[in-house]
């Protein structure tokens, strides 16, 4: 009876290190990844506002970024896809690696965590 016991707790633990990555992919007890692409949460590049070549605003994380209303000329997205809002309340949406012209003031970028629908 103990050995089984053993056996089952040692089972639960190596699913349990699969379940959050401790066992190396390759090895023979780790789990397949999913297929279901991941939020983004931050990244190495940024999305930039600017005004001329003057920085408005940047990001390079998942979400809103309020600022101060600026005038703004482009919007450079880099690897991200989102929406950057002018005063008025209208987005002027983007997707990765597009530059839009702006021409309006702006008070807030949102970066989405996946690709939004539109961008596919």
């Amino acid at each position: 009876m103990r050995r089984a016991a053993r056996t089952t707790i040692a089972a639960l633990g190596i699913a349990a290190a699969g379940a959050v990555g401790l066992i190396a992919p390759g090895s023979a007890q780790a789990a397949s990844a999913p297929a279901t692409m991941q939020p983004m949460g931050c990244g190495a590049s940024a999305a930039v506002v600017y005004n001329g070549t003057q920085i408005v605003a940047s990001s390079s994380c998942s979400g809103a970024t309020n600022y101060s209303a600026a005038w703004s000329t482009k919007l450079v997205a880099q690897g991200w896809s989102g929406a950057v809002y002018d005063t008025n309340g209208t987005a002027h949406y983007f997707c990765d690696f597009q530059t839009i012209t702006l021409n309006v003031y702006t008070r807030e970028l949102y970066l989405n965590a996946t690709k939004p629908a539109r961008c596919q």
